[in-house]
């Protein structure tokens, strides 16, 4: 008999596989590409301490908005570290103009450019709501340019880059999946390595890739692995990569797994991607799992999906046929606030 899972596990599997068919995972915040014959190395240089804002400080930046969003981003583009900080300390004078949320994403990112390791302490000063954002944009303009520099430092640097966990989730999974872009095997190795706490969402976003680059050597990669749960955050992205091309044959190798854990993840993988294609074939194949914590995670999976997220009845109706009471009783809950909150507005 199998062993029922932690109801976490099955609620961050299915949450983790919508996020994945979204896009999430290949969406990170990024600079442009630059050819690798025209890249400058840069060197991000000694960190220096980020002291507090002063209008002073800002208004000798000089920053006139250009007429366009084209000539500020040049105008960014020409700032150096200093010139950076001094501007995002300009949005932040009372009064002053707020800047776009766009307008903020370049500085960060140009900020990464020039000093990634200073634009981490800058990070660090920003309010906490706003801080995971802000670290998903550096670490994943740092990756950009250095991919290796980027994921050495977070990794070595993941207790004390004075950022919170959530900021340092976010930072890992920009890193991966902006090398995953580059070198996906060596991405997804790396995310596999990181601490439980920052490694779901890195391994998503390589491993999501590293399918779509080469679905059988993902497939032997997933096998390597040592660790079971580490296999089953794998094991999502990878069969919902490969259910976008093959749904019945990423529904076959997901049925046939032989730990709950992986299977789980599997075929909530399967199903959010075949929801997206195809969701009346999608549901027939769910409805007709066996019950289960596999069948479970598919319909939390299948009940998170667009066609059937805009439509509270239809995905009540699906998630009362969750076999787990416990895991039944949390889903349900959550789709009756949704259902509350659609309700309420005129």
């Amino acid at each position: 008999m199998r062993k029922l899972l932690p109801l976490r596990v099955v609620v961050s599997i299915a949450a983790l596989g919508a996020a994945f068919v979204s896009g999430w995972v290949f969406h990170s915040t990024q600079s442009p590409e630059v050819p690798a014959a025209n890249r400058i190395p840069q060197s991000p240089g000694p960190k220096r301490e980020i002291g507090k804002d002063t209008a002073k400080e800002a208004r000798a930046a000089n920053i006139v908005p250009a007429s366009g969003a084209t000539g500020r981003a040049m105008e960014i583009e020409s700032l150096d570290a200093r010139g950076v900080l001094a501007a995002l300390r300009a949005l932040d004078i009372p009064g002053a103009p707020a800047g776009s949320p766009l307008e903020k994403h370049l500085l960060l990112a140009r900020f990464a450019s020039v000093d990634p390791e200073t634009a981490l302490s800058y990070v660090d000063t920003l309010p906490a709501g706003e801080r995971s954002d802000a670290a998903a944009t550096v670490m994943s303009a740092w990756a950009a340019r250095d991919p290796q520099a980027a994921a050495a430092h977070l990794t070595e640097e993941a207790g004390g880059l004075g950022l919170s966990e959530a900021a340092t989730i976010s930072g890992a999974a920009a890193v991966a999946s902006e090398w995953s872009r580059r070198d996906p095997q060596a991405a997804a190795a790396w995310a596999a390595e990181l601490p439980d706490e920052f490694r779901a969402g890195a391994i998503h976003a390589a491993v999501g890739r590293y399918a779509a680059a080469d679905s059988a050597a993902a497939l032997r990669f997933l096998s390597s692995l040592p660790d079971s749960m580490i296999r089953a955050e794998a094991a999502t992205p990878l069969a919902a990569q490969w259910a976008t091309a093959d749904p019945a044959a990423a529904a076959a190798w997901a049925a046939s797994l032989s730990s709950a854990t992986e299977q789980s993840a599997a075929l909530s993988g399967v199903t959010s991607a075949w929801m997206s294609n195809d969701p009346a074939a999608a549901s027939l194949w769910v409805r007709a799992l066996p019950a289960g914590p596999g069948k479970d995670a598919a319909i939390i999976a299948l009940a998170a999906a667009p066609s059937i997220r805009n439509d509270p009845e239809a995905a009540l109706a699906w998630a009362e046929s969750i076999s787990s009471s416990e895991v039944k009783e949390q889903v349900v809950a959550g789709i009756r606030d949704r259902l509350r909150i659609r309700e309420s507005i005129p």
